[in-house]
């Protein structure tokens, strides 16, 4: 079972969000350290909000484009309202 660590960019409905994971690696040839993202729609069952940290994995498909379900909320966020 493959799983990554990501941040939720956006939330479709009730029940699917988009992740956004970041990976980093150094070029075989230079030596250059080389950034790459991937956005994964994803299965929500725990009522993520934009911008936690969430860790993912593989499982079977729930729709044609969600592949991944979230397995824990590493990380919230708390949004503050001001008052105008």
């Amino acid at each position: 079972m493959i799983t990554f660590k990501g941040i939720v960019v956006s939330k479709n409905n009730k029940t699917t969000a988009k992740v956004r994971v970041k990976k980093e690696f150094l070029h075989p040839r230079y030596g250059k350290l080389v950034r790459k993202s991937s956005s994964f729609l994803v299965q929500d069952d725990l009522g993520v909000k934009v911008n936690d940290h969430v860790k993912i994995s593989q499982c079977v498909p729930v729709s044609k484009l969600k592949r991944h379900k979230i397995e824990e909320i590493l990380w919230y966020t708390k949004k503050l309202y001001w008052k105008l």
